[in-house]
């Protein structure tokens, strides 16, 4: 129950501040974060949508705690995004303590600036814009009283494009060959482009001025490279030859994680030991 204290007293540190009327009170200063915010595409929707995913910042009792939440949204594209509450799982906990995490889908935006709230219960309202343009997306709040964002800017992924990863689970020993997730990169040369992404927070990776890519959730592999290709309908190809790859190298230890910008996901052999990359 802690993330349901946490909100209750950022509520109470609001009404606090309040000046003696039934408005809800914009606070910008004093309150601590209670949810980290980022910006996504949601991919598997054609065309793309729009969302947010949510993270405690603290952990829960458990793995399957819910952010609940109301969206109110309008035609136009302008929306109220409230987060209620942390709530414990009706039917029992599940798992070791671990932050809560909801992906909220606001769906499919015209292009243009929309007035945007996202308000925690009914005791801080934070106001702003979110600008949809071809580019991505930018959200500008006057206010982000509980939540942290780590970027204010999401730019689209490339259409027909995938990305991922291809590394060692564990240190490679001598009689491993410690080029072959490069020579894996440079096969998939072969059958797609490789794709310099210009700088920015693409929602899964991150790229900097130097075209290096970072990934942004943890991978849980020793070793790794990142990877952006575009294809050319050939994806199925694409998925054959990393199979083949795979088998050829005879490697427990070699692994490859390919996403798609239609939202599919395939990996060369076990999935990763958590299963959440």
């Amino acid at each position: 129950m802690r993330g349901f204290y946490v909100l209750t007293c950022i509520m109470l540190l609001a009404t606090s501040c309040e000046l003696g009327n039934d408005d809800i009170q914009v606070v910008t200063t004093g309150v601590e974060d209670t949810f980290q915010v980022n910006l996504l595409e949601d991919l598997e929707n054609n065309p793309r949508s729009f969302a947010f995913d949510f993270k405690s910042l603290e952990r829960q009792a458990c793995e399957n705690y819910a952010i609940k939440h109301e969206l109110q949204r309008q035609a136009s594209g302008q929306f109220i995004l409230t987060i209620q509450e942390l709530a414990p799982p009706s039917g029992g906990c599940e798992g070791e303590e671990a932050v809560a995490e909801e992906m909220i889908k606001i769906g499919v935006l015209p292009l243009g600036i929309h007035e945007v709230e996202i308000n925690l219960r009914d005791a801080i309202t934070n106001k702003g814009v979110l600008e949809v343009t071809e580019e991505g997306y930018e959200i500008i709040l006057d206010s982000h009283a509980g939540l942290k964002f780590p970027y204010w800017k999401l730019l689209r992924i490339p259409e027909q494009s995938f990305w991922g990863y291809v590394g060692f689970y564990d240190r490679p020993n001598d009689s491993e060959d410690r080029h072959l997730p490069t020579k894996f990169i440079e096969k998939l040369g072969n059958f797609a482009d490789k794709v310099e992404p210009a700088p920015g927070y693409y929602g899964h990776f991150v790229s900097d001025s130097l075209n290096q890519m970072t990934l942004v959730r943890e991978v849980e592999l020793i070793e790794h490279e990142p990877f952006l290709f575009t294809h050319f309908d050939n994806i199925d190809e694409i998925r054959a030859e990393t199979e083949r790859y795979k088998n050829n190298a005879n490697n427990p230890n070699f692994f490859v994680k390919i996403f798609t910008s239609d939202g599919d996901v395939f990996f060369s052999d076990r999935e990763v030991k958590s299963g959440k990359n």
